[in-house]
């Protein structure tokens, strides 16, 4: 008698924590109802279409991405600087040892703004897909030392230009997502300053930007479930 009530009592707590979890979702006991629809249970498919956006007219706009493995902590940075024609200025592929995506992500964005203001272009959108990192170039804080030492060296570097930062979705970006993984699987870096200078298989992507041709961004809501 004192088990069924434990296993009654049971029930009635993981379906309140779900509820709490999932509102949207109805679930009511009995016991074998409530397990089958736990079992019938899908995230919702967001589809979201995206495109690289110019920069407005006598303004450039620099990309930043990186592409990691963590089994082996390598990395891949890229950047891409354009301007308000889509005409590639300069880009970069990079090789890189990190211990984590985001300072992946900030040593990227390091370098790109860097090599922008040592060539004398002060006045740029800066553009990247991790909110986690615009969030700590804006407070001027990490949650580690190397991060950190990493976000003060972009915070100094941005005080020398006049620099607007904003977020896209990778998927907006075509061109930094091939460079960023060849980076990564060739361990080679290179700069390139022409399209022609390109890799081959870069300037597909580079010609979809450049004439903004739409992505489409597929990713699973988990938060908000719907019963198959």
């Amino acid at each position: 008698m004192v088990q069924d009530d434990k296993n009654e009592n049971d029930s009635w707590m993981i379906q309140a924590a779900i509820k709490k979890a999932f509102p949207k979702v109805n679930m009511t006991l009995p016991w074998v109802n409530f397990c089958d629809k736990m079992f019938k249970l899908q995230p919702v498919l967001k589809i979201t279409i995206v495109c690289w956006e110019m920069p407005k007219p006598s303004t450039l706009k620099l990309n930043t991405d990186r592409s990691y493995t963590s089994s082996i902590n390598n990395a891949g940075l890229e950047g891409i600087l354009r301007d308000c024609k889509g005409n590639m200025i300069m880009a970069f592929s990079q090789p890189a040892n990190c211990s984590n995506n985001i300072i992946a992500e900030a040593q990227a964005t390091k370098l790109g703004i860097e090599w922008c203001v040592q060539n004398g272009y002060n006045d740029f959108t800066l553009e990247l897909d991790s909110l986690e990192v615009i969030q700590m170039i804006i407070d001027k804080q990490a949650n580690n030392y190397k991060l950190l030492h990493i976000i003060m060296d972009i915070s100094q570097i941005l005080s020398q230009a006049n620099v607007i930062v904003s977020h896209y979705f990778r998927e907006a970006n075509n061109v930094s997502n091939y460079l960023a993984k060849s980076a990564k699987n060739s361990q080679q870096g290179s700069f390139y300053y022409t399209f022609e200078d390109l890799p081959r298989g870069a300037k597909g992507p580079f010609m979809l930007d450049k004439f903004q041709m739409p992505t489409i961004r597929l990713r699973y809501d988990k938060a908000n479930l719907f019963v198959s």
